[in-house]
């Protein structure tokens, strides 16, 4: 899949992406685009955190689980504002429900 993220400097560029990416890119976002912050992130509540190297054996559903979650805390421990997430620029936007959101796909 294609999708739009945004970059350091504020612009946009389309990458490949799936839910294991989608998770580096969120972190690398969350961390100040530092690639190096994020093996060192030590926010270890935040439910990406196992995701975030993209290294060893991965659960999918584990995965799927913990994008949802974090997807939740941003909306506010709301679940019904998920669904309707306006921020398209997310790399986790077409992820964020248990079916893939193809609105904001390439």
């Amino acid at each position: 899949m294609r999708k739009k993220i945004r970059e350091k400097d504020g612009g946009v560029r389309v990458v490949s992406i799936n839910r294991r990416w989608a998770c580096r890119f969120m972190c690398v976002e969350c961390l100040g685009w530092e690639e190096e912050a994020v093996v060192k992130c030590k926010e270890s509540t935040c439910a990406l955190y196992p995701f975030r190297k993209q290294r060893g054996q991965q659960d999918s559903a584990k995965r799927s689980r913990a994008i949802r979650q974090f997807c939740i805390e941003c909306c506010a421990e709301d679940q019904s504002i998920v669904s309707r997430c306006t921020a398209t620029l997310c790399p986790l936007h077409p992820y964020r429900q248990s079916s893939i959101d193809n609105t904001t796909l390439f």
